[in-house]
């Protein structure tokens, strides 16, 4: 009978414990399968689970190591996979009542390189209605529970991934960020999770809520689980227009960093535990030998840059779903039907508008990293707001940056206190630098912890 305090252990612990023949895959699973059953009800975490075919990939593995022919650190591993990515056969949903029983015909990229590695799939989870939210609601699949803070929500809208990884009810998770999706979870729920440098890391096969803006995100409860996840992800995939080749730089580059850290936000009203944990972060990364430097980003309007990447996610989806909107209305929410009726309203001078305030953001942002390597930033003004309230409006202003830029950005948790609702913070770096950054979230991520 496997040690339930396994199933808390990171992947690369567990993988160690695999590649000592000191627990097995089936075995693994099974335990991870049997807490699924008992927990996902309350939860919500999971809107469809495949243990059948999780437990035959599981036995597979174990065969492969037996054989002294393993895969690499994922071999084994299992891991719960957003309901907006495509695994063949599987319903690709993205949250959507309309599109719950229709089957992926293909795995996406990700999904394709998961299985070379060897991963175990064991099945979808839950995301706001169309991915177009930040707070795990979702009317046709149930509202996602915080397991860190039962009453607050989960953010998202990675919402299910964060849950599943939060309750021990996976080793790890994909999401999806378009302009916080990975991160604002994360912090909510004290995980980590990565937004990594556009392009890095294919959307094919992923139902796009804006392809200028989509991201897949790695999620974990260790940053160096990130790295290992991202080495299995990124690739150039030649038949998804946003996939790039990237030349990463060297992940060892760096010892010291000149790293930025914003002030100038308090109209977003962030709560004490937000703001003593960046004061945290900023004093670990002090004691660590970088060199620090503050930037007042008042002038960058925040909130209005935000909206203005949110307006242009509603009007990319109401023509996505301009057909659907138009002879079956009812097929969305209230809620996602309000949004989309927005998007469709807008007009040509409308978007000008929303483009113009992005660019003015951007080059703000730029113009700041011609004298810094990082960028150091909340990654929330607050922490989980209670579940059922009025959805924050301001939850994803921070995590707007790295979004509209481009820019890789990881989350490290910094409320160590298991009592105490976590925060987190982001680390922002330059394009390509994503193993710099990385390398620098596991040093602030073990002098917080």
């Amino acid at each position: 009978m496997i040690d339930t305090g396994t199933l808390e252990l990171d992947a690369i612990a567990i993988g160690t414990q695999l590649a000592r023949g000191d627990l097995a895959a089936t075995e693994l699973t099974r335990s991870l399968l049997d807490a699924i059953d008992r927990d996902n009800p309350q939860l919500r975490a999971y809107t469809h689970v495949f243990a059948d075919q999780a437990l035959l990939s599981a036995a597979e593995s174990d065969a492969r190591r037996v054989n002294g022919a393993g895969l690499g650190p994922l071999d084994g591993i299992p891991i719960a996979i957003k309901g907006n990515i495509a695994v063949a056969g599987w319903p690709q949903h993205a949250g959507l009542e309309f599109l719950r029983t229709a089957p992926a015909m293909a795995d996406a990229f990700v999904v394709r390189r998961l299985r070379t590695a060897g991963a175990i799939l064991l099945g979808l989870t839950n995301l706001d209605e169309g991915a177009l939210g930040a707070a795990g609601v979702n009317p046709h699949f149930g509202t996602v529970a915080n397991p860190r803070v039962p009453a607050a929500t989960t953010g998202g809208s990675s919402a299910g991934s964060a849950a599943a990884l939060a309750a021990h009810l996976t080793t790890l998770a994909i999401g999806t960020d378009t302009i916080g999706s990975v991160r604002i979870p994360a912090s909510y729920c004290g995980l980590t999770a990565l937004k990594p440098t556009f392009g890095a890391i294919s959307t094919g096969g992923i139902v796009a809520t804006h392809q200028r803006f989509d991201h897949v995100g790695p999620m974990a409860r260790s940053v160096r689980d990130l790295v290992m996840l991202l080495d299995a992800l990124v690739g150039w995939d030649r038949e998804c227009r946003v996939s790039f080749p990237l030349k990463f730089r060297a992940r060892n580059a760096g010892n010291t960093l000149r790293i930025g850290f914003i002030t100038g936000f308090d109209d977003l009203a962030p709560d004490a535990p937000t703001i003593e944990g960046y004061d945290r972060a900023i004093n670990a990364l002090r004691r660590a030998g970088h060199t620090l430097s503050h930037f007042d980003v008042a002038p960058w309007q925040l909130q209005q840059s935000y909206r203005a990447i949110f307006a242009l996610c509603e009007i990319e989806m109401a023509r996505a779903h301009a057909g659907r909107l138009g002879t079956a209305p009812e097929s969305f929410s209230p809620s996602l039907r309000k949004l989309l009726k927005f998007g469709r309203s807008q007009t040509g001078t409308d978007m000008q508008r929303y483009e113009w305030r992005v660019a003015r953001f951007v080059a703000n942002v730029q113009r700041v990293f011609t004298e810094i390597d990082v960028l150091l930033a909340p990654t929330t003004p607050t922490t989980a707001f209670p579940s059922g309230a009025a959805q924050a409006t301001n939850s994803a202003t921070f995590t707007s940056i790295a979004s509209a830029t481009g820019r890789p950005a990881v989350v490290v948790p910094v409320n160590a206190d298991p009592k105490i609702a976590p925060a987190s913070v982001q680390l922002i770096g330059q394009a390509g630098n994503d193993y710099v950054l990385l390398r620098l979230a596991q040093s602030l991520e073990a002098a917080i912890s």
